[in-house]
């Protein structure tokens, strides 16, 4: 029994200790940013953490989106290796890196989805600079199926006494009752005039500029550096095929949700105008399902699509859906492993042509296999 009582208390103050060692090693962090929203969350902080570099501060960040990775002070990539399912304690352990290490700066992505662990999150991070996005519909399970149920999860999720960064347009009433309930000072992200890369997002860019001048990097130094960052994004638009036929891949493996794929393919086919026909490639989870429906019902809607591809492991659903719905078959191409294994091929063999080729959904899974096969067909 007294066993038992003290293996209780010896726990607890290892527990103790552990909260004030982190607490302290957080406090070292001269600059503590976190990124939350529903898009575009892993560019925004790739960007800060560029034109903080570009000040000469010695800045960690790191991304959770598709693949976790730190990027180091150098600029470098590191690719954190998980033994298991993500876990909030990966957000700790690298709280206390970046203190040992002496960063002055550390770029944080939200990884949680369910708001108690994102709560847990901010409360351990304590940001004195936070970034919201935007807020879209997408995983309705834990978030809510409305605007304001969406808006009510996030406001809840202010950090007090913390400046919030975000785009006028998630600056909703809802939205500032919320600020002002936490003390939150709000700083709207204004655009930028400079001309925007390929494969990027000006709002993003913006969100960028605004956190990095709330950190003390003027716009001259901060916005050159945040753009050079972010013309690496165009290595998501893949061009392939003979120049009489050219047709173009767009990466959007990473966009979420309806409303987000629809600016995606405007934007790309405002670009390539030539471009005329428009395939998807939908990458489906079983573990998503909500998503696959309203995918489902947003394609149901559209006469444009030449053709849907559909992968992933909720495939049989989305074919069901769609079918039932009257989607015709002949614009219908279900794809098995042996398919999505040679990707490149089955391309070619489609004989596509004047075409922008959308890959949506979902980047797990199938959706990576999918893009390293592209990347090849544009080699060729």
């Amino acid at each position: 029994m007294y066993f038992i009582f003290y293996v209780l208390v010896g726990v607890l103050a290892l527990l103790v200790a552990e909260k004030i060692l982190l607490q302290q090693h957080v406090r070292r962090i001269v600059w503590r940013i976190h990124i939350n929203g529903s898009r575009g969350k892993s560019s925004v902080t790739r960007y800060i953490a560029a034109g903080m570099r570009a000040r000469k501060i010695k800045t960690l960040a790191k991304i959770t989106g598709v693949l976790p990775t730190l990027i180091l002070s150098d600029g470098t990539l590191k690719t954190i290796k998980r033994k298991g399912a993500a876990r909030v304690q990966e957000q700790l352990r690298l709280m206390h890196f970046a203190a040992r290490n002496n960063y002055n700066a550390f770029v944080l992505e939200c990884m949680s989805i369910k708001p108690e662990f994102q709560k847990l999150e901010l409360q351990s991070y304590k940001p004195q600079i936070y970034v919201l996005t935007n807020i879209l519909d997408d995983h309705r399970e834990v978030l809510g199926s409305t605007p304001r149920e969406r808006t009510a999860v996030y406001g809840n999720l202010l950090p007090v006494n913390t400046k919030v960064v975000m785009p006028k347009s998630t600056y909703t009433k809802e939205m500032e009752n919320w600020v002002r309930a936490k003390n939150c000072q709000t700083i709207l992200a204004r655009p930028v005039s400079a001309k925007i890369p390929d494969g990027a997002f000006a709002e993003n860019i913006a969100l960028a500029l605004a956190v990095c001048k709330q950190a003390g990097v003027p716009e001259k130094i901060a916005l050159p550096a945040i753009l050079r960052e972010a013309q690496t994004d165009n290595q998501n638009v893949i061009p392939f095929g003979a120049a009489a036929d050219a047709c173009t891949f767009i990466n959007g493996f990473a966009v979420n949700d309806v409303e987000s794929a629809k600016k995606l393919i405007k934007k790309w086919q405002k670009t390539y105008p030539e471009q005329t026909n428009t395939v998807f490639i939908f990458n489906s989870r079983s573990d998503r399902a909500v998503r696959s429906r309203l995918f489902t019902d947003w394609f149901l809607s559209l006469k444009t699509p030449l053709q849907i591809i559909l992968t992933g492991d909720h495939r049989p659903y989305v074919r069901r859906r769609l079918l039932l719905k009257k989607w015709p078959k002949e614009r219908l191409i279900v794809w098995k492993q042996e398919d999505v294994a040679q990707a490149s091929i089955r391309l070619r063999e489609y004989g596509f042509k004047q075409t922008l080729v959308f890959g949506l959904g979902n980047i797990q899974g199938e959706g990576f296999k999918i893009l390293e096969q592209i990347k090849r067909l544009a080699e060729q």
